[in-house]
């Protein structure tokens, strides 16, 4: 009971710890300090890792491969979210149906395996930004941007409110 009273805190929290992880070793790998496979990265490591070194590596380049799997799911629930949302005529916001969460599940799987077989691919384009001349700057600032035309795409598409 009290499980199910508080998911949705325990899914931001879990999601707020994936991030965690998943960000450093994002960082590491993109700027080839860590290799993008775990197998090759345990094989590379230059002193004799123990085995806590080992599970903490496990764990993050779990992390890392994971983000392939929840950044599609998240947009995806948003997407679903704000369609739900706007076609609601009352208060209360149905829940999801069987099909979009089957659907949902297939697409981030699909592009989780998309994420793994392109890895190298999408290293190489990352890493041939020009973050060089603008000293990250233009990574900062696309992100910003991104954050801001989230929120307004946000506010575009909640229902409006009725004033009483």
């Amino acid at each position: 009971m009290l499980l199910q009273k508080h998911k949705t805190a325990l899914k931001g929290f879990a999601s707020v710890i994936l991030i965690l992880i998943a960000a450093p070793t994002t960082g590491f790998v993109v700027r080839g300090e860590w290799s993008p496979w775990v197998w090759e990265e345990l094989k590379n490591q230059l002193v004799s890792p123990t085995l806590v070194n080992q599970i903490f590596t496990d764990v993050f380049y779990a992390a890392f491969y994971l983000m392939g799997f929840f950044l599609p799911y998240w947009v995806i629930t948003f997407v679903l979210f704000l369609r739900r949302a706007r076609s609601a005529t009352s208060e209360d916001v149905d829940s999801i149906t069987t099909d979009d969460r089957a659907g949902r599940l297939f697409l981030s799987l699909s592009m989780l395996i998309l994420y793994l077989l392109l890895l190298k691919s999408i290293l190489a384009f990352i890493r041939a930004l020009p973050t060089d001349e603008w000293n990250g700057w233009l990574l900062i600032l696309g992100i910003a941007m991104s954050a801001i035309l989230g929120v307004v795409a946000y506010q575009a598409f909640k229902k409006p409110q009725k004033n009483t």
